[in-house]
């Protein structure tokens, strides 16, 4: 009888002991399942991480680069617009040169035909009124305008004399005429200005080189 209760308890905790490994291993298949699932999952975000982050990449790179031939583009622009500016600059500097030298040829041209014309209307029609207004000269001749212009310092009381050097000065003014030399022009000059005045005797030699007698 004690025998048979005894293999009875056995055969009851064997039992439960099979029911037991039987859960247990239930809960390790669900934990294994479970690893595994969150395994995958960690997996495939990690390979939507780097999937995102390569494309991310890719267009950075896309970006630098267009952002480098915008950059190139500019660099080239303002090199050709400074190229530009500067034949630009070479071409104003080159038409403001030449317009200088044909105001000066053309002063030149002009003083040169008037003589010309005074010389001709001496030599053929003396002081006709008329022929002085075929040339385009003024009514009066050279030597008529000038002591016009003495007799016009008279009118206005302004006291001049004319030096030992040639000039024309005036003890109570500051202004007098004197011969420019490297002009060949007489030209007012204030005191105040630096003197081009040159002796009477150089003033007249060159009157006589220019008319071919030489000093």
């Amino acid at each position: 009888m004690f025998g048979l209760t005894t293999t009875r308890r056995l055969r009851t905790a064997k039992l439960k002991i099979f029911g037991l490994q039987t859960q247990l291993g239930f809960a390790r298949g669900f934990r294994q399942a479970g690893n595994d699932a969150r395994r995958r999952a960690e997996q495939d975000l990690a390979a939507e991480i780097d999937a995102h982050l390569a494309t991310i990449r890719q267009r950075l790179t896309a970006e630098q680069r267009l952002a480098d031939q915008a950059t190139s583009h500019r660099e080239a622009l303002n090199r050709q617009a400074s190229s530009h500016a500067t034949h630009a600059a070479v071409i104003l500097r080159d038409a403001a040169k030449i317009r200088s030298q044909l105001e000066a040829s053309l002063a030149a041209e002009r003083r040169t035909t008037t003589s010309l014309a005074e010389q001709l209307l001496n030599a053929t029609s003396g002081q006709s009124t008329a022929a002085r207004q075929t040339l385009g000269l003024p009514e009066t001749g050279p030597w008529e305008r000038a002591v016009d212009g003495l007799n016009a310092l008279v009118d206005a009381q302004i006291p001049f004399h004319i030096e030992p050097d040639g000039h024309i000065s005036n003890p109570s003014g500051d202004e007098h005429i004197e011969w420019d030399r490297a002009a060949g022009r007489w030209r007012l000059v204030h005191d105040d200005e630096t003197s081009v005045t040159i002796t009477i005797d150089d003033t007249l030699g060159d009157a006589l080189s220019a008319k071919g007698y030489g000093r």
